[in-house]
């Protein structure tokens, strides 16, 4: 696919959790010597999307000594403790307000298994349909938005997800089947179980 369709899209990896189940920011659990967050990053830095941004909360300054960021747009979400949806319109805001954004794809930290191919699917879906994740029959992240749906995004409250979108609008939904979609990181145990899958 042509580099030149993927001019308008950016990538906001959401990493403002404070891991209260783990009890340690997975930010920063490792694999193969790299931290998740720098996984995600890697993961970013591979697709086609032009611009990539981080987004962190809790535990920031503790991810700022492990992790070198400084060739990195961050963005501090200081009321992190909202919910996810206070991240997302905090990174978007900030993609709108530094570049001309036609879709953002939305990923998280601890999703070790999403690839630049996944991101790649989402950011090249050439309409304004949503690009959705669909794994265990559940739908989800990662997922991108076309421009169309920014404002209702921001329209979102904080306890509601991105998700109430999709579903508002799943005749304009692209999906992709990403099974592997639904081994995300929350306690040791998925930690541990994902170390054995390697």
């Amino acid at each position: 696919m042509d580099k030149f369709e993927f001019q308008e899209t950016g990538v906001i990896i959401l990493a403002a959790g404070n891991s209260s189940r783990l009890g340690s920011p997975k930010q920063l659990l490792t694999v193969h010597n790299e931290t998740f967050l720098e996984l995600s990053i890697k993961v970013a830095k591979q697709s086609l999307a032009k611009h990539i941004m981080v987004v962190l909360g809790a535990n920031r300054d503790l991810i700022y000594k492990k992790i070198d960021l400084s060739q990195i747009d961050t963005v501090i979400n200081h009321s992190w403790s909202d919910g996810m949806t206070s991240s997302i319109q905090l990174g978007l805001q900030h993609m709108i307000d530094h570049y001309h954004i036609q879709r953002v794809a939305i990923m998280l930290c601890d999703q070790p298994f999403v690839t630049f191919n996944i991101l790649n699917n989402l950011l090249g879906i050439q309409s304004e349909k949503i690009g959705v994740s669909r794994y265990q029959d559940a739908l989800g992240v990662p997922v991108s938005f076309s421009k169309k749906y920014f404002e209702e995004i921001f329209s979102l409250k904080s306890k509601e997800g991105a998700k109430k979108i999709i579903l508002k609008h799943l005749h304009n939904c692209e999906i992709l089947d990403f099974e592997l979609g639904s081994i995300d990181i929350d306690t040791w145990q998925d930690y541990e179980k994902y170390i054995h899958k390697l």
